[in-house]
């Protein structure tokens, strides 16, 4: 993502006050509806989550709380939202009214009110139907575990998953895999698809990122790293914290635990 400054500011259709209202009504949308539309906006208008952060007065990490759905934005952050996306209350909130600019082939992707992708077998009828030119194909594998490696095997490859190229502009270092179980939910919940940066693997730059780690010789977690004395701590999100204990990793027992950060995720929400 580029990081777009100064902001710029338009007028809000909905004011501050019909917000609040709204959101004491049975049908205010859920906070992954909204994040999910403040997520296709930001990339949409090619700014980074640090960006937007700074064009509403939040850190980069609230931003990205807010496009998981694990929180809402408060009532006084959504007329600055709106601007800084080029976009309308009413479409953030609801989904009417002005929108961000749609990809022409964006009624082709396969369903996700989140994040915009679709799964690919066919690499070749892919790119003789569709633009290459507006997608990465970024391999999907069978096993997690294969994406420490570095490269990708034909035995490893179950198909691709064909990403806009503004959330994927290095594609060769990706490799997409899906989350089994609901230790990282409500975040990235049972069955949602992530992209792992294998190029990211040094613990200390990754300190309270999502990453994809080696715990054991023959099991691969998607979790949350933090560092601790002696040790690197893997946490769940799940708030069952007795369920999903964290786990621990002594980097002396694997040269390279981490097999890479994820920076993107389509969530399932079926």
């Amino acid at each position: 993502m580029v990081d777009v400054s100064p902001c710029e500011y338009h007028t809000p259709t909905v004011t501050r006050e019909q917000v609040k209202n709204a959101e004491k009504r049975d049908d205010f949308p859920p906070a992954i509806e909204i994040g999910g539309r403040i997520y296709e906006a930001r990339v949409r208008k090619r700014l980074s989550l640090a960006a937007l952060g700074r064009c509403v007065g939040k850190s980069r990490t609230t931003v990205e709380r807010w496009e998981f759905g694990v929180n809402r934005p408060p009532q006084d952050r959504y007329e600055s939202l709106a601007s800084a996306l080029d976009v309308s209350i009413d479409w953030l909130i609801w989904g009417r009214g002005p929108g961000p600019t749609r990809n022409p082939h964006a009624a082709k992707l396969e369903s996700s009110p989140v994040l915009p992708a679709m799964y690919v077998e066919d690499r070749a009828e892919f790119e003789a139907r569709e633009n290459p030119h507006d997608f990465q194909l970024i391999p999907y594998l069978r096993d997690p575990a294969a994406a420490g490696s570095g490269r990708v095997m034909a035995e490893d490859c179950a198909g691709y998953v064909a990403i806009d190229r503004a959330v994927a502009p290095r594609p060769e270092v990706l490799r997409c895999v899906r989350i089994l179980g609901n230790s990282m939910s409500p975040i990235l919940p049972e069955g949602s698809i992530v992209a792992v940066d294998t190029s990211r693997r040094n613990p200390s730059e990754l300190n309270g990122r999502i990453v994809c780690a080696r715990c054991d010789l023959d099991e691969v977690v998607i979790k949350r790293l933090r560092i601790g004395p002696h040790c690197l701590i893997l946490i769940s999100e799940n708030p069952d914290q007795d369920t999903h204990a964290p786990r621990t990793i002594h980097p002396a027992q694997d040269e390279q635990p981490i097999i890479g950060r994820v920076v993107w995720a389509w969530v399932d929400l079926r």
